[in-house]
């Protein structure tokens, strides 16, 4: 199990349309849920944002949100850091240098966003081509089978 410690609001400036949204904290959970950027499922978020709760913020089990309160999301982040049990299990992702330096020194793995953010594209379905239908891709699929049929099994 890994658990990515998310700098939030340092990733949400990562995503322009994120960056562009009225509800920026809200968004940024239903845009991880969708993308499941952590892989497995028994991979755990943990966002960490400035500041208060504001109404509106999703709390489903998706993920973990912590507000940093009187103090940043970095230095929240650093002590989270610092207590965490098996920090070889953490993944920190942010653009901010001393966030990653922090998961460094612990042990943790430091993440920048563009390379959290690729996962989500390296797992995408490539896109269907024009007018391409099921059917045509699966006797495709056939006749590539039978061409290896017969180059590899029937002598």
């Amino acid at each position: 199990m890994l658990i990515y410690v998310i700098d939030a609001f340092n990733l949400i400036h990562s995503v322009p349309r994120l960056a562009e949204s009225g509800a920026p904290r809200s968004e940024l959970i239903a845009f991880l849920k969708a993308e499941r950027l952590e892989g497995s499922s028994s991979n755990r978020l943990v966002l960490f944002f400035d500041g208060y709760p504001a109404e509106g913020v999703d709390r489903e089990r998706a993920c973990e949100v912590v507000f940093s309160k009187n103090r940043t999301a970095d230095d929240a982040i650093r002590e989270y850091l610092e207590r965490a049990p098996h920090p070889r299990q953490v993944v920190v992702v942010s653009d901010d240098r001393a966030v990653r330096d922090s998961a460094r020194s612990v042990g943790a793995r430091p993440m920048k966003n563009e390379e959290f953010l690729q996962r989500g594209r390296k797992n995408a379905k490539p896109a269907r081509r024009a007018g391409g239908s099921d059917e045509k891709e699966l006797e495709s699929a056939d006749e590539i089978t039978e061409e290896m049929r017969k180059l590899w099994v029937d002598d």
